[in-house]
């Protein structure tokens, strides 16, 4: 293959002989033999059909949060004859490059090495790759090339981040037998007093009631509420595409993680279902591991809907979780069907706790959409779900102002009034 610079030669060649016929002077020429005595020189040495280069390459770090870099370098080695090369390592748009270049020029001899690095700065979650590796090699006067591509490649996750919201406190009607820190409402190991009873052999003494031992004139011993784990899912709602609601759903998906990881380390069972783009769900489990899948899932969620959000949690909720456990469901509610839902989860016996980003918060950064009439109506609507949902199930309005670990300690505050 020819380079531009062959290509401007040939047509500067081809020129100079129709000017010569068209003049019909042969002097003319003579002009031509500068180009003629470069393509000969360049085809002294034919191009490197077979290039023999080796590639390692070294990722920093494959699985990062959102605004952190990753350091990605390629060692190279020839193999083959010396060669001139342009060198190429391909990176997906959504990767911004920050320092060094993934492009160089080099001249290798055989056996020679080189080196390639960079930092790249990972701005939006998802899972990307970087490679393959590109070469072009050029003759020495660079009129002639080949092109080649070595199957090199590197995936770099990039998660959601999360933060330390907390204890999160969550009320299921049935807990798990492991144990945990939800309160069971049944006696056991625990710290929340629970009831009296009389002694049993076997019993600690520290649990004695000396008190009612006295009063009654027979041993007494405390009862305490045992804690269990529980069984949760959370549920993220992404069924929309306007792009003035990015943030609310960026807000929702750090939300779904720092609870998820608050949940698990507590010992709680938790799963995950997605309503967006592309819907689909994370069964409950435990661990690191599932910390992992979950960040996972959050890292490929993007706003769309092919399904209704009310059907998604109608149909999944019960395939994935059996009644008695919790649910908490992060959404703007735009989908005022969600109302009849929560209503049929609650009579299945689920509770039910529901974090509701305010999107009209972020409409109101654009003096057009907060002026629509449009825009007032779709935020009166929402209001009118808010005040529908509280006579069901704990709701929160979230002020995108107001920090998730806030209002994580507002539905502390709310179970113990309930509770109380």
């Amino acid at each position: 293959m020819y380079t531009r610079k062959a290509l401007l030669y040939l047509s500067m060649a081809t020129f100079i002989v129709s000017l010569s016929v068209a003049l019909r002077n042969s002097y003319l020429l003579a002009f031509i033999i500068p180009f003629a005595i470069l393509i000969f020189a360049s085809s002294i040495k034919v191009p490197f059909e077979d290039i023999a280069i080796e590639v390692m390459r070294n990722v920093s770090n494959t699985m990062v949060f959102v605004g952190e870099e990753v350091e990605v370098i390629l060692e190279l080695e020839n193999k083959g004859e010396e060669i001139l090369l342009e060198v190429i390592d391909d990176i997906q748009a959504e990767l911004l490059l920050k320092e060094g270049s993934n492009r160089a020029f080099m001249a290798l001899r055989k056996g020679e090495r080189a080196r390639l690095a960079y930092k790249v700065a990972c701005e939006r979650r998802g899972h990307y790759k970087v490679g393959p590796v590109r070469f072009t090699a050029y003759d020495p006067l660079k009129l002639r090339l080949v092109e080649r591509e070595v199957p090199s490649e590197a995936s770099i996750n990039v998660f959601p981040r999360y933060d330390e919201v907390g204890i999160v406190e969550v009320r299921p009607r049935r807990t798990r037998h492991w144990p945990g820190s939800v309160r069971s409402r049944r006696s056991g190991e625990g710290v929340e007093f629970y009831g009296i009873r009389g002694y049993v052999p076997g019993d600690e003494l520290r649990r004695v009631n000396w008190k009612a031992t006295a009063r009654l004139s027979s041993l007494i011993t405390n009862l305490f509420e045992s804690e269990g784990a529980a069984d949760v899912v959370i549920i993220v709602d992404a069924s929309w595409s306007e792009e003035e609601l990015n943030e609310v759903l960026e807000l929702e998906v750090e939300a779904a993680a720092s609870l998820c990881s608050s949940l698990l380390r507590a010992g709680n069972r938790v799963g995950l279902i997605a309503c967006g783009l592309h819907r689909g769900w994370i069964k409950p489990g435990f661990g690191r591991g599932q910390m992992l899948k979950i960040l996972h899932f959050l890292a490929d969620l993007r706003p769309g809907m092919t399904i209704p959000m009310h059907h998604v949690m109608r149909f999944l909720t019960p395939f994935i979780l059996k009644p008695g456990a919790q649910v908490i469901l992060i959404s703007p509610l735009l989908d005022g069907e969600v109302v009849d839902v929560v209503e049929e989860l609650k009579a299945a016996g689920y509770n039910v706790i529901i974090l509701s980003p305010s999107p009209f918060e972020v409409k109101k950064s654009s003096k057009e959409l907060a002026e629509s009439f449009a825009a007032r109506i779709a935020d009166y609507k929402r209001m009118n779900v808010l005040l529908r949902l509280k006579g069901y199930c704990l709701t929160l309005d979230w002020s995108l102002n107001v920090p998730l670990k806030e209002a994580v300690k507002e539905v502390r505050i709310w179970q113990r009034l309930m509770r109380a």
